[in-house]
């Protein structure tokens, strides 16, 4: 069902905005205990997955064809459909690949269980903004435009960000922030030449960096945190985004074993309604981590107020062999933590309905 990997949201070489200021660096060098050892798939979770699948293969992802005609067939996997804590629904998804990166997004569609679609705002706590790298920005934008893209940024033409990018912000069909940004200059990239996307690499709006940090580096152990102590005005973010009179604080979340970074930002002075969306939810996101004793990591995480979304509130076996626990963060990022096991889940096709 799911494909794993290490270094899935990749930054692209230059492209991580710099950390100003006095920035600490925590390691977290265990050798026994629980931990999350690796990184794997970030989803989004959409309303619909083929016209979500139809916006992103027109701004530049790779995405598979289908395996059949006509739309795409919905899993009743029901290891897989306890552990999203929706048991009498069907699932889909399509894993569209990045070029210029290992990265993919894992989109997903749940159905036959009630959903709530909700729209981001880019500066509430736990919106998560994709940003796509591109040669040609000006391309991007009249194809955004052609294809009717709400667009964020105010005058709705790409600004000047202070690392001299230049940068939009769009909105996804399911309201969900995309920033199309041009490097200058472009960094290397294995992206084909035919390609627009060189790379990506992702935003994450937080409520506050010591609880973010706190979590990841202190309760499920494995990451790293740079932050920058300090809150500061960011004209261009503000250009970007028309989210005016706002004071930013940036950090890096790094990744266990993979060059991934997530992009972290704190606002002050402006309004802000943290996420409480289910994660069926359009708009809600869910991300894998690989971890050591998933037991000892569900009471570390139960202890500072999270809980498994599944309904029988315990860990459950999916195929192949791993048994699995999503629990939100305290930003709404639904983690989805895997352990290996042995024979708890022998693989058995599941079955499939259009």
């Amino acid at each position: 069902m799911f494909r794993f990997t290490t270094a899935l949201l990749a930054c692209a070489a230059a492209a991580c905005v710099a950390i100003v200021g006095q920035a600490q660096s925590v390691t977290p060098a265990r050798d026994s205990g629980p931990e999350v050892l690796s990184i794997g798939s970030y989803s989004p979770i959409v309303a619909d997955l083929e016209r979500s699948l139809e916006f992103y293969a027109k701004l530049g992802f790779d995405v598979p064809a289908p395996t059949r005609p006509g739309p795409r067939l919905y899993t009743l996997n029901r290891g897989l459909l306890h552990m999203l804590g929706t048991p009498d629904g069907k699932e889909r998804h399509v894993a569209a690949k990045i070029p210029g990166v290992n990265m993919s997004a894992e989109i997903v569609e749940l159905q036959n269980v009630e959903r709530t679609p909700t729209r981001l705002r880019f500066q509430d706590p736990g919106t998560i903004t994709l940003a796509v790298l591109v040669r040609d920005i000006d391309a991007a934008v009249h194809m955004l435009k052609d294809i009717g893209a709400p667009i964020l940024t105010p005058g709705g033409a790409p600004v000047m960000m202070g690392d001299r990018s230049r940068s939009l912000l769009v909105d996804d069909p399911d309201g969900r922030p995309i920033e199309i940004s041009q490097p200058n200059p472009l960094p290397e990239t294995t992206a084909p030449a035919t390609s627009n996307v060189i790379g990506a690499r992702v935003i994450w709006v937080v409520n506050s960096t010591e609880q973010t940090a706190h979590v990841y580096r202190d309760v499920l152990g494995g990451f790293q945190i740079e932050s920058d102590p300090s809150f500061a005005v960011d004209k261009s973010l503000e250009s970007l985004t028309g989210i005016t009179h706002a004071q930013v604080r940036r950090s890096r979340l790094l990744a266990p074993k993979s060059p991934l970074a997530f992009e972290l930002i704190e606002f002050k002075g402006v309004a802000r309604k943290a996420l409480h969306t289910r994660l069926q939810d359009p708009g809600s996101t869910r991300m894998q981590l690989r971890v050591r004793d998933l037991d000892a990591i569900i009471a570390k995480m139960s202890s500072v107020g999270s809980h498994i979304v599944a309904k029988e509130g315990t860990r459950v076996a999916v195929m192949p062999n791993l048994w699995v626990a999503v629990m939100p963060d305290p930003n709404n990022l639904f983690l989805t933590l895997i352990e290996s096991c042995d024979g708890c889940a022998p693989r058995v096709p599941p079955p499939e309905v259009p």
